[in-house]
């Protein structure tokens, strides 16, 4: 979305000497992502804790999002995600591996991914963290991608996994703050997020 478009269509009163293009994209941001913002304790701590998230696919300084559903992995083995999903999904009744949108805390683990974006969710969501577990990539199985998992080794494999995940100590809509400040991985999911490019990010935050 271009600043123009969004300077254009911002419901919240603007407070008076803040009516510049900066104040009236802030306005908008704060309109669209006022549940994460009140979640997180405020503005000014958003921006002292910004989630980061790399992508190659955003095309504007700011921009909506629409998540996949069916995310494939980009690393992770697929048998070994879906034996995560199953997990996951006993537990929460969602499948956060394949459904959900990764961000963090931590600037270099984002950058990895792509340009470097603020991810900030829109409307309605729910998150979960591991305080043990950084990036479970790096905790997981070490099979490839494609790796064909004969069907004798799925119980032992599974079982694996299972208590993986059962050590993360996992935080279910919980400690968000702490999460970002942790700079492990949160995952979201949610209908919408906000991507906002990192030299933006910069502006607002030296303005405000």
């Amino acid at each position: 979305m271009r600043i123009f478009e969004i300077t254009t269509n911002v419901d919240e009163e603007i407070p008076n000497g803040e009516d510049t293009v900066i104040g009236r994209t802030v306005a908008w941001i704060k309109e669209q992502c006022s549940e994460f913002i009140t979640e997180m304790g405020g503005w000014e701590v958003v921006l002292d804790n910004p989630l980061w998230r790399g992508s190659f696919d955003i095309t504007d300084d700011i921009q909506i999002v629409t998540p996949r559903k069916d995310r494939l992995p980009r690393n992770t083995n697929r048998i070994v995600q879906q034996l995560y999903d199953n997990w996951f999904v006993e537990h929460t009744e969602i499948a956060w591996r394949s459904s959900g949108v990764f961000a963090t805390g931590g600037v270099s683990e984002a950058s990895g991914y792509g340009g470097l974006h603020v991810f900030m969710p829109i409307g309605e969501y729910r998150y979960c963290w591991s305080p043990k577990y950084k990036d479970l990539f790096n905790e997981g199985p070490p099979l490839s991608q494609f790796t064909e998992i004969p069907a004798e080794d799925l119980p032992e494999l599974t079982n694996t996994v299972n208590t993986l995940l059962a050590k993360g100590r996992y935080n279910f809509d919980c400690n968000l703050l702490q999460g970002v400040e942790s700079k492990h991985e949160v995952m979201f999911v949610c209908e919408k997020y906000l991507m906002i490019r990192k030299h933006m990010f910069e502006i607002i935050r030296e303005i405000q």
